[in-house]
């Protein structure tokens, strides 16, 4: 088989890498923010808000640097100051967790993506 041949063949059988399976275009961020589990229907009252660093974001997701360790899967309101100085405030789910420098980076997808214009009050 002629090498041209089995590079072409090694192009598209191969898995894509993580960066081209990516649907959102993700913006690096140092804004603070603050997150906190929704409340189960029992509960009697709200946990408290964790304060978060934010690593990136994205109209579909959030990655953030917390002291606190979410479970994949838990929903958690977050709320981003923008530039204006108003908040806004969006529900994610945790979709991975990873120890990092006595914290956790948590990676985030949002329950409903951000308008481009929420986006750009955040960067």
């Amino acid at each position: 088989m002629p090498e041209s041949t089995e590079k072409l063949m090694e192009a598209t059988t191969r898995k894509p890498s993580r960066e081209d399976r990516r649907a959102w275009v993700r913006y690096p961020s140092e804004r603070k923010s603050t997150c906190q589990p929704v409340a189960l229907p029992t509960a009697t009252q709200a946990e408290g808000q964790w304060g978060a660093q934010v690593r990136d974001i994205s109209s579909g997701g959030v990655c953030l640097y917390l002291r606190r360790r979410f479970e994949i899967g838990t929903p958690l309101i977050v709320e981003f100051p923008d530039v204006a100085g108003n908040k806004l405030t969006v529900t994610v789910r945790v979709a991975r967790v990873t120890a990092e420098r006595g914290g956790w980076i948590i990676g985030c997808q949002m329950d409903s993506p951000l308008s481009d214009e929420d986006l750009k009050a955040l960067l």
